[in-house]
């Protein structure tokens, strides 16, 4: 047990006293743990450990090469990950700097003063308002009403719903009036990792507080969690007793750095490949330098070094030479695009820079309703009463269903129904509303709240109050107090409603009977004069028996997404008040079965801002969504088509069974008919575990045919083992978009974690992936930025690749003209200034480049499902087809070039050097690849035509100035002498001339063989996809 002193006097305190600060530096990886983090990511890269023994190799024998060529990539590359490194930890530190520097009022020697939330520590007194977020676990001490407060803990347990929180009762000491000046001391047990409870069960609190001589117990009533959000018309005082780690939400949001992503496994198996055809090939030149050796056998200078010492020198050499042909310089070229389109996020915060690109392929997303939802109480939609249905306002089902931009937030606003207040049936329908229900009222200046842990409640006696009946408060012996101008000629007329003015009413007695899983409903017993009234409000969806229900209205309203809420009432005889005893629940369920229909309300959790718009643009392009709820199926179904999830005619498919027998089947018979799928799967949280260890073949392809899963009854576990499976078998890049504990298990196991903040902290914002303020911002940096990313990046791949195997290949066509004796055509310092001038236009190109209109992207979310059906960025096929057109054309350029400029030197009786032959073929592989480049681009901007044109002007100035001042005689007057031959310029310009040719043809091609397999495929597949309306 900890004692903990809260002295109105701050004085310096013992160091056993102050357990830790509230600073949130748990959820930050240490300098230790971030060093292991970035070794483990910058080492899995393959072409890293390939391009260090290179370096190995070059330091320890004689090669044609200097290490230059292998140890400057290696820097720049390291250089560039730590960069990474070092912003993603600045950003991560930034989230927390961004909540602990938010300011809270403490109490501090008999005064109020302001801190910084990150500097609160057990044993401070803390004043909050209404809707302020708490700081940290605290107890409730006092409200300046004495009434208790409404706590939305929907961040902490994934529930929408308000929890009444009480303050300590019979203790004056802690009003706001007396706090000041009060020492009292706090007894409880502290937390650690090894007792905190898991998320799906609260943290039990037990303690005493000690004032002076009192004692006074404290429990769950009074503990609020930290991020909870606090509801109160007055001050709320509070006392904070976990902080720092000893908080569940901060032990829980901890996660690491390191995940390797699709793209960089893509990039690993490449060069793999790569690395693979470098020894193949080293080989095969290393045997045909033995069999040149062996022809020169004759020659007057004889080589008598052994043939295995010779073929391992001539293999060492080769392996050098070609060593670019792993394109290692492309993890640099993708962490600077990646690192410069962290910063076009605007207000979103990427603090894992490297997982950006997953956001331009996805396969399925995966959140949980409470996010999808908003923090606003429900909304009354429609309302049928006395054969009339009432309300006009459009549903978030018929908003998401037309692509109408609105809210649909709006109060209950039909003037026909309050035209109708006054009538029997409408008058009878205000009553029940206003006394069946267990709200608090908070009254202040004339303006009435109403706070209750059923959310329903809320709307409906607002309903009521405007319509001119108002619950003003419960009085000795559960007497409510009404006030209102109601008509008198309804049942309760009689013996129920004393009126003895129109301005102040109140009821009879009344009994309450709270809503359990025995008993499904909400009643309220109103005990008359030898008789009583009974009024019923339950939920369709949680028993939908009772006799006389409108069962057309029902599905009108059901099919529109709407909540149903049923009331009903029935007079009771004397007999019936008087039932007692422990099948009390049973007998008055019986008799709310027999009651008489009143009316149906038709409820509507308000979305968040931009989700509706969001959903259809993920539906619309394609990509699964997967919900998950810990609430039934059938409340989980009606959110999912109140969202736009689900189409109003779309067919559900429910996983039936419980056994691993039954579940097995079920996916069986899901196999036979795979790809034939546009229902939305329906599972249950148990079901999972059976489903993970089924035997069945292509499970995880089967899941993916389904658009939509939902999961019912589902803990936070569960969600994230189904999500585990499916991205590590199904092989999906799944992202997990969410805010609260419960969401951190899936969100930690997807492919990509995202926080919709909402301008509030949230525990998950910390440690997630990327952190955006609204769902609209989400949309466009999914389906504007990120697929601009994509086609830079795959457009940046489809270059490097291709440019470094034919840099490599050159190397090896070179050798034909040397008689494989290992010679180099390029020296390291060629290669390097190859690499930069002509990867700079490249990675301009990567970052600027817009090839279709932000406005088309935002309004045509089918071009993202068209996206990704196409081929992958990286494929063998096409490394075959590009590996072979590079060795033709690394043979015939050398060929080509040799015959045509082994004449340059004709007018002075001499033939071409090798530094000539290094700049001719250097100036035809800058110009190709420039050329390359320029046909890619689609925006010319300022900084481009710099980079692009810079680039040429900077290897020819400078080559020029670098070989005339060497005063070497080989070197000096290569450029001029080459560039003033016109047979050797003219050759050097036919290869960029080809090289576009060659570009439009092959575009042309592929546009017209991609229109012919459109006009077949795409009508039929985007009739099976789950298309949306265009935003």
């Amino acid at each position: 047990m900890v004692l903990v002193h809260f002295d109105p006097e701050v004085k310096e305190e013992p160091k056993d006293q102050v357990l830790q600060t509230n600073i949130t530096d748990s959820n930050n990886l240490n300098i230790t743990e971030l060093a292991i983090s970035f070794i483990t990511f910058f080492f899995s890269r393959i072409a890293f450990w390939f391009y260090f023994g290179i370096f190995i190799v070059q330091t320890c024998i004689q090669t044609p090469l200097y290490p230059t060529t292998t140890i400057i990539p290696l820097i720049f590359t390291f250089s560039s990950s730590i960069g990474i490194y070092i912003l993603q930890s600045y950003r991560k530190r930034k989230l927390n700097y961004i909540t602990d520097k938010k300011k809270v009022r403490v109490r501090r020697n008999h005064q109020w003063v302001e801190i910084l939330q990150g500097n609160i520590k057990p044993g401070d007194v803390i004043l909050l308002k209404n809707g302020d977020t708490a700081p940290c676990d605290v107890v409730l001490l006092a409200t300046g009403k004495k009434f208790q407060i409404a706590v939305n803990t929907r961040i902490i347990d994934g529930k929408n719903q308000l929890r009444a929180k009480k303050p300590i009762q019979k203790c004056d000491h802690f009003q706001p009036e007396n706090i000041l000046n009060t020492d009292f001391q706090i007894n409880y047990a502290r937390t650690s990792e090894g007792n905190l409870p898991p998320l799906t069960e609260r943290v039990q609190f037990d303690g005493t507080v000690i004032v002076g001589q009192e004692q006074l117990n404290i429990s769950n009533e009074q503990f609020i969690e930290k991020f909870s959000i606090v509801y109160h018309t007055d001050e709320i005082i509070v006392a904070a007793v976990y902080t720092g780690s000893d908080c569940r939400c901060s032990l829980h949001s901890k996660t690491g750095y390191f995940r390797s992503t699709l793209l960089e496994k893509q990039l690993n198996r490449q060069n793999m490949i790569q690395i693979a055809f470098i020894f193949i090939l080293s080989m095969v030149l290393a045997t045909v330098s033995i069999f040149y050796r062996d022809i020169s056998s004759s020659w007057p200078v004889l080589d008598d070094t052994p043939n295995w010492q010779y073929y391992t020198y001539s293999f060492t050499n080769f392996l050098v030479l070609l060593t670019p042909l792993s394109p290692f310089e492309l993890y640099l070229m993708i962490d600077i695009s990646l690192f410069i389109h962290s910063f076009f996020l605007k207000t979103a915060i990427l603090s894992s820079v490297n997982r950006l690109d997953e956001l331009t392929h996805i396969d399925s997303v995966v959140a949980s309703k409470s996010l999808l939802i908003g923090t606003l109480p429900p909304t009354i939609k429609r309302i049928y009463v006395a054969g009339r249905m009432y309300g006009r306002s459009m549903t978030s089902q018929e908003l998401s269903e037309t692509g109408i931009q609105g809210s649909s937030n709006d109060e209950f606003d039909d003037p026909s129904f309050f035209e109708n207040a006054n009538t029997p049936e409408v008058s009878l329908f205000l009553e029940h509303i206003s006394l069946c229900h267990q709200a608090t009222v908070q009254i202040e200046k004339d303006f009435i709240s109403f706070i209750s842990s059923v959310p329903a409640e809320e709307p409906l006696l607002r309903l009521a109050s405007k319509s001119g009946v108002t619950f003003a408060h419960r009085g000795p012996n559960q007497l409510i107090y009404l006030k209102g101008n109601l008509i008198r000629n309804t049942l309760l007329a009689t013996g129920f409603i004393q009126v003895p003015n129109f301005e102040d009413t109140y009821v009879g007695q009344v009994t309450y009977i709270p809503q359990s899983k025995q008993h499904p409903r909400i009643s309220v017993i109103i005990r008359g004069k030898g008789t009583g009234f009974i009024f019923t409000r339950w939920s369709v969806e949680e028993d939908p028996d009772l006799e006389g229900l409108p069962l057309h209205e029902l599905k009108e309203m059901q099919s529109q997404g709407l909540q149903v809420t049923v009331l009903s009432y029935k007079q009771i005889s004397p007999e019936s008040l008087s039932i007692s005893g422990s099948d009390i629940i049973q007998k008055f369920s019986e008799i709310e079965r027999t009651g008489t229909f009143l009316a149906l309300v038709g409820f509507e959790d308000p979305p968040r801002d931009g989700v509706l718009s969001f959903v259809n643009k993920v539906r619309g392009s394609g990509i699964q969504m997967i919900l998950a709820s810990h609430g039934p199926i059938r409340t989980l179904t009606t959110h999912a088509l109140s969202l736009g999830i689900l189409k109003k005619n779309q067919g559900t498919s429910p996983l039936r069974g419980n056994t691993q027998l039954e579940i097995d089947g079920e996916l069986e018979r899901m196999l036979s008919n795979l790809g034939g799928f546009d229902d939305a799967l329906l599972m249950s949280g148990n079901q999972i575990q059976n489903i993970i260890q089924s035997k069945v073949k292509n499970v995880p392809q089967i899941l993916k045919a389904f658009t939509v899963i939902l999961i019912d009854k589902c803990q936070p576990n569960d969600v994230q083992l189904l999500v585990e499976y499916i991205r590590k078998q199904g092989e999906m890049t799944i992202i997990g978009i969410g805010q609260s504990i419960t969401d951190s298990g899936f969100m930690n196991a997807s492919s990509m974690s995202i926080t919709v903040s909402d301008d509030s902290p949230t525990p998950m914002g910390i440690i997630s992936d990327l952190t955006v303020d609204r769902f609209d911002q989400l949309s466009d940096i999914i389906f504007v930025t990120c697929q601009w990313l994509y086609d830079r990046i795959t457009t940046m791949i489809n270059f490097t690749i291709p440019r470094d195997t034919f840099l490599g290949l050159v190397q090896m066509a070179y050798q034909f003209q040397v008689a494989f004796s290992g010679t180099p055509l390029f020296t390291a310092a060629h290669i390097l200034s190859v690499l930069v001038f002509t990867g700079c236009p490249a990675v301009s190109r990567s970052v600027l480049n817009k090839r279709v209109g932000e406005y088309i992207l935002k309004n045509t979310p089918q071009k993202y499902y068209l996206r990704r059906r196409k081929q992958p960025r990286l494929s063998f096929i096409r490394f075959m087809i590009s590996s072979v057109l590079c060795i033709l054309g690394a043979i015939f350029s050398v060929w080509f070039k040799a015959l045509v400029d082994r004449d340059v030197r004709k007018p002075y009786n001499d033939t071409i050097s090798l530094q000539q032959f290094r700049y001719s073929m250097s100036a035809t592989f800058i110009l190709s690849c420039v050329a390359w480049t320029a046909t890619q681009t689609d925006t010319w901007t300022l900084y481009h035509n710099i980079s692009l044109f810079g680039s040429l002007i900077c290897f020819f100035v400078g080559y020029s100035l670098v070989t005339d001042n060497q005063g070497n005689s080989q070197t000096s007057g290569v450029s001029s002498t080459m560039s003033g031959n016109w047979i050797s310029s003219l050759s050097t310009f036919i290869f960029p001339i080809c090289s576009i040719f060659l570009q439009f043809s092959y575009t042309l091609f592929k546009r017209f063989f991609e229109q012919e397999k459109q006009v077949k495929a795409q009508q039929p597949q985007l009739d099976n996809s789950p298309q949306a309306a265009i935003v």
